[in-house]
């Protein structure tokens, strides 16, 4: 142990590995027991949430005589959510260094499972509801379906990466935190989120040519055969974002534990 830096060194016994799995265990149970809190119905407004925020702005989008349609609708909304959550979660994720376990320090390999297994169980359950009445009332496709679930299980865990990345930040200081919210705000009603990208035109359209929130979302109303601006896309800068996402992801995951010894009160 240094100044700089934490290692563990030497192997674990099979007794450290099974109490590793129980804490893992502990903490994923204890994300979704804050996310219910004293809420009757828990973690159902994960599902509930997107479903409802669409309703409410489909009505609004059609009182206004907006010509959206009600699939592209749900599918950016729903997009955003996760993108939004993710990227906040992974911001806020070097807050707790036990994880929920207050009796000692908790091993880093027994908190990236429970973080890595939230992300997709939060977004499976976010998407489900969205996916089954696009699936049951607007009939799309299986396979716009298909890459719907899985586009957003991509979105989620490449901007939790990302947030990984600017958690140090965050928590050295807090106001990035609110900038990052206005930002995401600002992004909602900027990006293809209630409408789809072939609405915006000048430096609209070129503003969410630089937004990589646009090109998950435009691909995914392509595959589900709605009005699209896809195939008008750059993929060369859409493989950027994802590559870049991605070396962001393994960085921020793979320096948890360093950003965690740098944020305590020992280093």
């Amino acid at each position: 142990m240094t100044r700089s830096t934490c290692k563990e060194t030497g192997d674990l016994s099979e007794e450290d590995l099974r109490i590793d799995k129980i804490r893992s265990s502990f903490i994923l149970r204890n994300k979704f027991r804050k996310i219910a809190g004293k809420r009757r119905l828990g973690i159902l407004w994960i599902a509930f949430d997107p479903i409802i925020t669409s309703i409410i702005y489909l009505f609004v989008l059609t009182v206004l005589r907006s010509k959206a349609e009600p699939e592209s609708l749900f599918i950016g909304i729903t997009l955003y959510r996760i993108l939004s959550n993710s990227l906040k979660s992974g911001c806020v994720s070097v807050t707790d260094f036990s994880g929920g376990i207050m009796a000692e320090r908790v091993r880093t390999r027994s908190l990236i499972p429970p973080i890595i297994q939230y992300r997709i169980i939060d977004t499976v359950v976010s998407t489900i509801g969205a996916a089954l009445i696009l699936s049951l009332f607007f009939h799309v496709p299986s396979e716009g379906i298909v890459g719907f679930l899985l586009i957003s299980q991509l979105v989620g865990f490449l901007f939790e990466g990302l947030g990984h990345n600017l958690a140090p930040l965050v928590k050295r200081i807090p106001d990035v935190n609110n900038i990052i919210g206005h930002i995401l705000k600002f992004m909602f009603f900027a990006g293809p989120v209630l409408y789809p990208m072939s609405f915006a035109s000048g430096l609209h359209y070129q503003f969410n040519e630089c937004n990589p929130f646009a090109y998950f979302a435009e691909y995914c109303r392509f595959l589900a055969g709605l009005d699209s601006a896809f195939e008008d896309l750059n993929k060369g800068i859409f493989l950027s974002f994802v590559l870049v996402l991605t070396l962001l992801t393994w960085r921020g995951y793979h320096r948890i534990d360093k950003f965690r010894w740098e944020m305590s009160s020992w280093s």
